[in-house]
């Protein structure tokens, strides 16, 4: 299961009173999960059109896979290009009680994300793209480091 939410990076008001959209970043995240995270992939994004976001998933995400969402009017073509799209209402639940559908994994990368630019007291409007080649690197580095300390 692949899933597939979008999320804004260094986007802060100063003192909460007017919004500051020279200071806005977008990024596009996709996460391969099963009970846990396997894989991940997080890019900069000009823009949350459906070109823009179709473009990108289909370059990382395989053909035909299971992809959950939500209703972000962006993802409502993934059927049109062999991918199997489930996706959930937030207004409603965060998990379908149906069919299980959820977001919870991506949001939770979404949430490392935002943690590590908190960490880094803020990353450079110009510096967000290899920001995540460090995010990468920090992620790939503590996973290793575990493994080798539970062998």
């Amino acid at each position: 299961v692949v899933q597939i939410d979008e999320t804004m990076l260094n986007y802060k008001a100063k003192n909460h009173r007017a919004h500051s959209p020279a200071n806005r970043t977008d990024a596009l995240c996709i996460v391969e999960c099963l009970n846990d995270i396997k894989r991940a992939y997080a890019t900069i994004i000009p823009d949350k059109k459906t070109s823009t976001n179709i473009q990108i998933i289909s370059r990382q995400v395989a053909v035909n896979s299971i992809i959950w969402t939500d209703e972000h009017a962006s993802y409502a073509k993934l059927t049109d290009y062999n991918f199997l799209h489930s996706s959930i209402c937030h207004k409603y639940e965060f998990i379908n009680s149906t069919n299980g559908v959820n977001t919870q994994s991506v949001e939770s990368f979404n949430n490392c994300i935002k943690m590590a630019i908190k960490e880094e007291k803020g990353v450079l409007t110009t510096g967000r793209s290899d920001f995540f080649v460090f995010f990468y690197f920090s992620i790939i580095t503590k996973v290793i480091f575990c493994q080798n300390v539970l062998i």
